[in-house]
Formats: structure tokens, sequence, C-alpha cells
């Protein structure tokens, strides 16, 4: 389903997933529906966090997981079926000890418009514990290697990062 590509642009580190719209991934007004954006932002994640040395699969066997606290999307324009989407991500936000974070993940369609703006809040968990923890050193090197947004910002490591938007 999934056909990631990262690239790194002349200005600094860029995610840069591609992924083509499926049949599955469309609702029946014909553009992709809400969960499928869920599932192209999570995967881009898993991807880019892999691609620099921290598969998730060796995370969540080192007893180490992802867990999304909040997610806020924003739909600017329809992607379609046989669209070639790309997703760029940013950082938003990090714990000062990477406990937390926030990225942004930008959805492009093929003529250079976003199609959507999904920030997700999330955190590492101990799997055994059940609680968030700090991750490893390298881990923290991969968020910070993401450019970071615009509106970034050191976040609390206890207090939700994302406000309402009005």
């Amino acid at each position: 389903m999934f056909d990631a590509v990262l690239t790194e642009n002349g200005a600094g580190p860029q995610t840069l997933s591609e992924y083509k719209i499926t049949w599955a991934d469309v609702d029946l007004n014909g553009h992709v529906r809400s969960t499928a954006y869920m599932n192209y932002v999570t995967n881009a994640r898993v991807e880019y966090f892999g691609a620099r040395g921290a598969p998730i699969d060796g995370l969540i066997a080192s007893g180490l997981g992802p867990v999304m606290l909040r997610e806020f999307v924003e739909y600017k324009r329809e992607a379609r079926l046989g669209d070639l989407i790309r997703i760029r991500m940013k950082l938003k936000g990090l714990s000062e000890t990477g406990e937390r974070w926030v990225i942004q993940h930008e959805v492009v369609l093929p003529d250079e418009k976003t199609a959507v703006i999904v920030d997700v809040e999330g955190a590492w968990l101990d799997i055994q514990q059940r609680k968030m923890v700090v991750p490893p050193p390298h881990v923290k090197d991969v968020f910070l290697s993401l450019e970071r947004a615009k509106d970034y910002a050191e976040i609390s490591a206890r207090r939700p990062a994302l406000e309402i938007r009005k």
C-alpha cells in the first residue's frame, strides 16, 4: 500500500514521502477519507525513523513505543483516486528530554498545493510500565534532524502542547 521515498533538500533535512491514492483510500464522494490520511502520515513517521536508525519494530522490541495524545487535521483541498501525494514533516515541538513531541505533516498535491495539514502530539511509552518515559538519545536525535516549523516551541513534558484552533 505504501511506497515511501525519503529525500533531503538543500536547506536541511526534510522528509518527503510519496504515496499514490488507491481505491481503498477514497470514500463515496471520491476523495481521500480522513482515516487514510492518518495512515499516510503515520507511515511517513515510521519510515522517517527507520531511515534514520530508529526502526519502530526495534524500539518496540526494546520496550519503547510511541503513543498518540492528540491529532488535529485541517482540510484545505481534496485529494482523489490516482493522485500522487507527498508528505512533508516538520518538528513543531519537543520537550527538553524528547519525551513528548509534536510533528506537523503537510500533505501536498501534484500541483504543490496543500491538501491537508495534520499536527500530531505524541509521547514515548514504556510498554511494560504503561507510562511515559524519556527515549534513548538516538531517538531524540531523529526528531532534531527534522526541519523546524515556523511556530516551533519547546514543550512541557507534562502538559498538552497543542491547543484547539479557533
